[in-house]
């Protein structure tokens, strides 16, 4: 290997072309792929079909409702236990659920209505016959 000079740089040797030829077109490079692309379709089967259960914002309420209408039916209040009854049999229709729980809500409620109302009609019978019994003569 030698340290000599490489010889200066010659154009190739031909014919020129003029100076109004159309340049080759140029090919844009290839484009990038998007940052974020779109997800994938979902599988057949998905969970996009619509299913049985609470509706859009809300609770399935049929056993809420259901306990605290024999709660109160019991506990309370018949009249409370005849409505929360009512409203686990309407949301069990609506979305074709069990109605058992409301049913039981709803007839205690009345059970206990009616054993209320009578027990105070009895009570006021007895108020009325005791206080016509007593005697406020002095003799």
């Amino acid at each position: 290997m030698t340290n000599e000079p490489l010889p200066p740089y010659e154009p190739p040797s031909g014919p020129t072309p003029p100076s109004s030829a159309v340049p080759p077109p140029v090919t844009p490079p290839p484009s990038m792929p998007p940052l974020n692309p779109p997800p994938p379709p979902p599988p057949p089967g998905s969970p996009y079909e619509p299913a049985k259960g609470p509706g859009p914002g809300g609770r399935d309420n049929v056993q809420l409702y259901g306990i605290i209408g024999i709660v109160t039916a019991v506990a309370c209040c018949g009249p409370l236990g005849i409505l929360f009854g009512w409203l686990s049999m309407k949301e069990a229709r609506e979305r074709g659920g069990d109605q058992t729980l409301g049913k039981v809500g709803f007839w205690l409620g009345i059970a206990f209505t009616a054993i209320s109302l009578l027990g105070a009609l009895a009570w006021c019978a007895a108020l009325a016959i005791g206080g016509s019994m007593s005697s406020n003569y002095h003799y």
